[in-house]
């Protein structure tokens, strides 16, 4: 999500598309496992879904992508084993259908609280030891409204990008941002790290 509001109307969705080196070196942070399940719920360009789908680097690992997009011509619901059309917010799968984990790049507008009521919602999809990783805005900490939120639902771990993120394939975005981990139940405190993303990305490739 870029700090220009992208609205519910998916025309305009595919102009505010996570960066592929991001979402590469975001889903390398986490610890995937074998036959899990995971939720994309804006999928978009599918930038989020091919670096899952990097994971799977054998039949042995049966990783399975799950998609979903308000946009039916979205061109990542392509590239996902299976995928709905339709609003997260209003998504209720059954028991078998719930993911492992939900990933991705939340809208943060319009209206006041979307993107903390799709973490909410995340949260309430995934299973007991579930894990929700959203990339948002840095100031999704602020704000005295969100406190009560804060206290139910404290962050596994926050990565704050050094360097922010295009989201139009131009210059960079006017706002900070950083990577939220959520496991289900946790109630400890959240590890804060820094990220360099283009740092990571330049390491792997001299590697």
């Amino acid at each position: 999500m870029s700090a220009t509001n992208r609205g519910s109307d998916y025309r305009d969705l595919a102009d505010y598309s996570t960066p592929d080196d991001l979402a590469e070196v975001l889903v390398s942070l986490l610890d995937i496992g074998p036959g899990e399940q995971v939720m994309e719920p804006h999928v978009g360009g599918g930038a989020f879904v091919r670096a899952i789908l990097r994971k799977r680097t054998n039949k042995e690992f049966r990783l399975k992508v799950l998609g979903m997009d308000l946009n039916p011509l979205a061109e990542g619901l392509a590239l996902c084993d299976e995928h709905v059309v339709g609003d997260f917010l209003t998504w209720n799968p059954a028991p078998a259908q719930r993911p492992d984990r939900i990933l991705g790049n939340p809208p943060f507008g319009p209206g006041k609280g979307v993107a903390e009521a799709h973490v909410r919602h995340a949260l309430d999809i995934v299973p007991g030891s579930g894990g929700v990783g959203f990339l948002l805005r840095l100031s999704f900490l602020a704000s005295a409204e969100r406190a009560p939120f804060w206290r139910s639902f404290p962050a596994f771990r926050i990565w704050v990008l050094s360097e922010r993120p295009s989201f139009t394939g131009g210059g960079t975005d006017a706002t900070d941002y950083a990577f939220f981990l959520w496991c289900k139940g946790y109630r400890g405190s959240p590890k804060l790290d820094v990220l360099s993303w283009k740092g990571e990305r330049k390491g792997k490739g001299a590697a």
